[in-house]
């Protein structure tokens, strides 16, 4: 099976929003036992959504 360009813009568009999704829902727990788990699946999450962000001046190069 051969996947074209638009297919993993689909994909990432995809992975893109479930990341913002648990982002948000990490931002949102209060539990002070899971403070510092938390920060950090945060920044994780936020160095992948970094790395998989399609750029509009990477598309047009």
């Amino acid at each position: 099976m051969k996947f074209k360009l638009e297919d993993y813009e689909v994909l990432f568009e995809l992975v893109e929003e479930d990341i913002i999704n648990r982002l948000k829902w990490l931002k949102s727990q209060t539990n002070k036992n899971y403070r510092m788990y938390n920060a950090g699946q945060i920044k994780a999450l936020e160095y992948v959504l970094d790395i998989i962000s399609i750029d509009e001046v990477d598309q047009v190069s």
